[in-house]
């Protein structure tokens, strides 16, 4: 009996203990909850005062305040960062990523990564810097800029207006046109040629052109077999280099790529005097 008795204390004796322990638990998880909630109150009240920045820009910080929209006495835990963030990607161009960091008690810190020019073209006089996408990052009269860059200069369709920091807009409505452009300035950008290619020429998507170290004029054709194409220009442009050509007029047909006309430092008229290469006609104008 005695047995049985002492079971049954322990039993009820552990039960209490759990309950207890329970209900400890359920008491600091809610006064965390309160706590938590009291701190974002107390925060949410507290106004802005201070902003930072972190990465490398080109924007001062004041430029980056004036995008995001914030000012001096807003709510720091009641400001609307997806908001914010789309303003200053807009106003912004070379921001590729924006984030919003709020810091106590009082600080906002924009956290920034950027994007350089991949392509720049030219429309009139004027020349815009894009990105690998095509965004219009930047506006200026001096090309220089963008050739000491190594960037590659870009001809479009028909360019209907251009804006900085949004996609130039096309003369043509047609959204398979703007479509294939952008795919074949997407194939290039990935191809190792990018680092050679100096003018790319896709005004007509079925004659398409290339300028290759600032020396070779490529007539390129249309898309079909790319792959295969950029193989067998791979080959042409070695040999040449390989024969001592400066440069050169290269041309599709017949299923491989010709050197049709070859201009080079190396050779010489009978009195030792070298032949000035033949001036090549400018592929790569811009547009009016």
């Amino acid at each position: 009996m005695k047995k049985a008795g002492s079971k049954k204390n322990n039993e009820r004796v552990r039960r209490v203990l759990l309950s207890k322990q329970f209900c400890i638990s359920v008491l600091v998880v809610m006064s965390l909850l309160a706590f938590i909630c009291l701190v974002k109150l107390v925060l949410g009240f507290m106004p802005v005062s201070n902003f930072t920045y972190k990465g490398e820009t080109h924007y001062d910080i004041s430029e980056l305040i004036n995008a995001s929209g914030i000012r001096s006495g807003d709510r720091l835990y009641k400001i609307d960062e997806k908001a914010a963030v789309a303003r200053m990607v807009r106003e912004c161009p070379y921001l590729k990523t924006v984030k919003i960091e709020k810091k106590f008690p009082n600080t906002v810190c924009f956290a920034v990564e950027e994007q350089e020019p991949g392509w720049y073209m030219q429309i009139g006089n004027d020349f815009y810097g894009l990105d690998f996408d095509l965004k219009v990052l930047l506006e200026t009269y001096l090309e220089q800029d963008f050739i000491d860059r190594g960037l590659t200069k870009l001809v479009l369709p028909e360019i209907e207006s251009v804006v900085v920091g949004e996609l130039p807009e096309f003369a043509s409505d047609d959204e398979q046109l703007i479509k294939e452009s952008l795919k074949i300035v997407d194939a290039f950008r990935t191809h190792d040629i990018k680092k050679r290619l100096t003018g790319l020429d896709i005004s007509n998507r079925f004659e398409i052109k290339l300028e290759i170290d600032n020396s070779y004029e490529v007539y390129f054709g249309d898309m079909v077999s790319f792959d295969m194409k950029m193989k067998f220009l791979a080959a042409v442009l070695e040999k040449a280099e390989t024969d001592g050509a400066s440069g050169g007029r290269i041309t599709w047909g017949d299923d491989n790529f010709v050197l049709k006309k070859e201009y080079s430092q190396k050779d010489e008229d009978e009195d030792g005097t070298k032949t000035p290469e033949k001036p090549k006609e400018d592929l790569f104008e811009g547009e009016d």
